[in-house]
């Protein structure tokens, strides 16, 4: 999958959780969805945890993937690397919010749209946390051979 239909994908979810809030706050609120009130609390912050742990690992992996590539080919992959720097400020970032979703719900004006509106974000950052890791995992498996790279430089140097 491409990130264009991943994020058309992640907005369509958006737009459906969101008019799902308003239009039937009962089934994503506390009251009508008991597993949104247990999970909407620090069990969302260890899910993303181990996401965050996880997917950061994978992007360390691969950076160091790079390095190697880098010192036996003339490339630097000034691409991926800043993809990989943003895909792990984007999840650092997530994880972040979802602490601050974990805290503000307990203090926010306790109405079905409103809780539902918190736990839509809870299922939106827990998507967008899953797909950056399934994104830098494929990055991971994509990497080709050293030998294929070192063709393909010699096919573009002749």
């Amino acid at each position: 999958m491409n990130k264009t239909t991943a994020w058309i994908l992640l907005i369509a979810l958006g737009a459906i959780l969101l008019s799902a809030s308003f239009c039937a706050p009962y089934y994503l609120s506390d009251d009508g969805n008991t597993f949104f009130k247990n999970f909407a609390t620090h069990e969302l912050l260890s899910v993303l945890g181990v996401i965050v742990t996880i997917t950061l690992a994978s992007a360390a992996n691969l950076h160091l993937a790079l390095n190697k590539l880098q010192d036996e080919i003339d490339d630097d992959f000034t691409e991926a690397r800043a993809a990989i720097r943003l895909s792990s400020h984007a999840l650092i970032a997530a994880f972040v919010l979802a602490g601050v979703l974990v805290m503000a719900k307990p203090t926010a004006v306790p109405t079905q749209t409103v809780t539902a509106l918190f736990n839509s974000g809870v299922v939106l950052l827990l998507v967008f946390s899953v797909a950056v890791l399934w994104d830098l995992t494929a990055a991971v498996f994509d990497i080709p051979p050293l030998k294929d790279l070192k063709a393909r430089q010699d096919e573009k140097g002749k």
